[in-house]
């Protein structure tokens, strides 16, 4: 992992080199793992530059988001909102069979606390890359 420019185009960037491992099944450490992967250049940024941050890490942070999203809300995760996937919610449609809304009235509620949840994950995943410098 390096945040040093090697070429006259991208400033730096996180490369993840394609694996029989990228695959559908992945266990919550393997997904943690690419997050604290994604925010390194963040990281290293914060360190080197005595907490200064740019807008260098605009992709990985893109792309440790959607992945913290998605294990929030859409693989059941996360511990404060249990094994539940929340991709009826994004939808926001009505059951056919009972007419009712998903998720009731709480759906606010609900993603205000995937949003919190979702950078919680996320703030983890930057400290625990602080730490390991």
């Amino acid at each position: 992992l390096s945040i040093l420019p090697r070429s006259g185009g991208a400033l730096g960037f996180t490369y993840t080199p394609p694996t029989n491992e990228d695959r559908y099944l992945l266990f919550v450490d393997e997904l943690r793992g690419r997050l604290v992967t994604f925010l390194g250049g963040r990281a290293a940024e914060e360190v080197v530059y005595s907490g200064r941050v740019s807008t260098g890490a605009l992709d990985d942070i893109q792309r440790a988001t959607d992945i913290a999203y998605k294990a929030v809300a859409e693989y059941g995760l996360n511990h404060t909102i249990g094994p539940v996937s929340l991709a009826t919610l994004s939808g926001g449609g009505i059951h056919e069979s009972s007419g009712s809304i998903p998720w009731g009235r709480d759906q606010g509620h609900l993603v205000n606390l995937v949003q919190r949840e979702v950078i919680a994950l996320l703030q983890s995943a930057l400290d625990a890359k602080k730490k390991r410098k």
